[in-house]
C-alpha cells in the first residue's frame, strides 16, 4: 500500500544558548492510509518535536517530510493536532460553537450545514446532551473529546495527537483510549500518536516506532498484533517486546 506520510532521513535541530540542541537525528518512517502508527520513547527523546515538525510547526534541518508526495512546509488543514492541554477550546462559545465554528470559517459552510455536520461527531463522541455547556462546564476528558469532535469535522487527512490523554486520571485515561479505538472504527482516519506509556502503545498502534533517548533515533518500528486489545498473551507480549527494546543500549 502507497504511503500517506514519508518522512525520509529527518534531523531537527536548533540553537539554543548553549549551542546547537539536536532533537531527532537521522529518523525514517512511513504511514499508511487508516493506520493507527505510535511514536513512543522516553522523555526528552524528540517524538513531539518529530510530531510538530509533520504538523508543519517545525521545519527539518535536514531530510523531507511529505503528505500524499507533496513537502510540509507548513501547517495545513489536511493534518489536525491534538494536544495534551485542556485550553485548545473557546471558552466563550458551547460545544456546539466549538465544533460548528471551524467548520464555517475553514470550510466555509453555512450555518445550518455546519450545526448538522457539527452534531454528527459531538454525537460520535458522546457528548449530544452537553451540546450547550461551556468549557469550563467539562471535564478534562469531555474537553478532549470535544477537541476531537472539532478535528474530525474539518475532515483532515490525518489526525496528530501529542500525549493526548497524558494529563487525565487513569479511569478518564483508559475510558478515553477506549473512545478512540471506536472513532477509530468508525471514521479509519490516519494517526499519528505519540506517547511514552507502553501499554498506551501497545493497545493503540498498528505499528510501534521506538525511538532511542535524545537525539531521537529510531531503533526499530514494531508491527503490533496485539492492537486494540488490553489483555490476554498477546498483549503481554508485545508489552514485554517494546520494553526490551526501550532498555536495550
Amino acid at each position: 500500500m502507497a504511503e500517506l506520510l514519508s518522512v525520509r532521513s529527518v534531523t531537527i535541530s536548533y540553537p539554543t544558548e548553549t549551542g546547537t540542541f539536536t532533537a531527532v537525528k537521522e529518523v525514517s518512517f512511513g504511514v499508511a492510509p487508516g493506520e493507527k502508527f505510535v511514536l513512543l520513547g522516553p522523555s526528552g527523546c524528540g517524538k513531539s518535536t518529530l510530531l510538530k515538525s509533520v504538523a508543519g510547526f517545525i521545519a527539518p534541518s535536514a531530510g523531507s517530510i511529505e503528505l500524499e508526495g507533496r513537502s510540509i512546509t507548513r501547517p495545513g488543514p489536511d493534518r489536525v493536532v491534538i494536544f495534551q492541554e485542556f485550553d485548545q477550546l473557546l471558552p466563550w462559545k458551547t460545544v456546539l460553537g466549538n465544533v460548528t465554528y471551524p467548520l464555517r470559517i475553514a470550510r466555509r459552510m453555512a450555518d445550518g450545514a455546519a450545526r448538522e455536520e457539527a452534531m454528527r461527531f459531538i454525537r460520535m463522541v458522546g457528548l449530544e446532551q452537553f451540546r450547550d455547556s461551556y468549557p469550563h462546564q467539562l471535564s478534562g476528558g469531555m474537553k478532549q473529546r470535544v477537541a476531537i469532535a472539532r478535528s474530525l469535522a474539518l475532515d483532515p487527512r490525518m489526525l496528530l495527537m501529542d500525549e493526548p490523554f497524558a494529563s487525565l486520571d487513569a479511569l478518564t485515561r483508559r475510558k478515553m483510549q477506549e473512545e478512540l479505538l471506536g472513532i477509530w472504527e468508525a471514521t479509519r482516519k490516519t494517526i499519528l500518536f505519540v506517547t511514552h506509556s507502553i501499554q498506551e502503545a501497545v493497545l493503540l498502534g498498528d505499528r510501534i516506532l521506538v525511538l532511542s533517548p535524545g537525539p531521537g533515533r529510531v531503533k526499530r518500528v514494531l508491527g503490533n498484533p496485539a492492537a486494540g486489545r488490553r489483555d490476554g498473551p498477546e498483549f503481554l507480549r508485545a508489552q514485554e517486546e517494546v520494553q526490551a527494546l526501550l532498555e536495550a543500549p
